[in-house]
């Protein structure tokens, strides 16, 4: 598992160092019951000289890269493996900046045999592309924080409306025919606060998106799936799961979509092509 960083190549040391950076730039092995996680530490910094001292030493033995391949507790669960992952990866950004590149792992072999690679890793994937766009796309944090309160208001907008809805039904039940001019006013009521259910109702199926207000102008988080297929699928199914910054796109073919705002790229199970 490695991350490609830069090599100045002017000693010894330097490339010793700088291989320890690449090997331990990043790791993952995950799942709830048995995996280990690895998290990436800020770089090394390395000088000119290939002389070392004790002091030196055990400077190097006390820097946090050298923990780095050494096995940490396990994650409390799979969304917090998925935190913890994309925090890494994000001090890996910060440390060895834009054109970093390193690849995450995660374990699949205690799932289900039937599963495909691709299936099996996608709660998963859902939570890492989460946490990672949180940590990384800027002003994702900030639409969190807002479609958490429009939840909130539509989950209590709902009672609301639900309980119109029900007085509603009782008034056109008692109604007599004295009443029959107001049945359709009644109506017309009821087929409104019909409709505003089902708008509040999919704003909380998408845990506080609203697609007819809301939209995302700024940075992207751009996944490659093996194929148009998967990619298809997952921009019908992943769109509640995942921030409004985040775009789908498939290995191979004709690549139309505008990739000029990506800032973070992603590939997705690339062997299952």
């Amino acid at each position: 598992i490695s991350s490609r960083g830069s090599d100045n190549g002017s000693s010894t040391v330097t490339q010793l160092s700088t291989m320890k950076i690449l090997v331990a730039a990043i790791s993952l092995a995950t799942a709830p019951l048995s995996a280990l996680a690895f998290a990436p530490a800020p770089l090394l910094k390395t000088g000119s000289s290939s002389a070392s001292s004790y002091s030196s030493l055990l400077q190097l033995s006390a820097d946090p890269i050298v923990n780095a391949n050494k096995p940490t507790e396990l994650p409390d669960s799979l969304s917090d493996a998925a935190s913890i992952a994309a925090n890494a990866c994000h001090q890996l950004y910060l440390n060895g900046g834009s054109m970093t590149r390193c690849r995450v792992d995660f374990d699949t072999s205690i799932g289900d045999e039937t599963y495909t690679t691709l299936k099996s890793s996608t709660e998963f994937m859902q939570q890492f592309v989460s946490s990672l766009s949180l940590a990384c796309v800027e002003g994702v944090r900030e639409e969190k924080q807002r479609q958490v309160m429009k939840l909130v208001e539509a989950k209590a907008e709902l009672r609301d409306v639900q309980e119109q809805m029900d007085e509603a039904t009782a008034f056109a039940g008692d109604e007599d025919e004295e009443e029959s001019e107001k049945s359709s006013e009644q109506s017309d009521i009821l087929d409104k606060l019909t409709q505003r259910e089902e708008e509040l109702m999919q704003i909380i199926a998408n845990q506080g998106f609203d697609p007819t207000t809301d939209s995302w102008a700024g940075a992207k988080l751009r996944i490659y799936f093996p194929d148009e297929g998967s990619a298809a699928l997952a921009r019908r199914d992943w769109k509640s799961e995942v921030p409004s910054c985040v775009e789908f796109s498939a290995c191979g073919g004709v690549q139309v979509a505008d990739t000029s705002k990506d800032s973070v790229v992603l590939f997705f199970c690339p062997r299952a092509s």
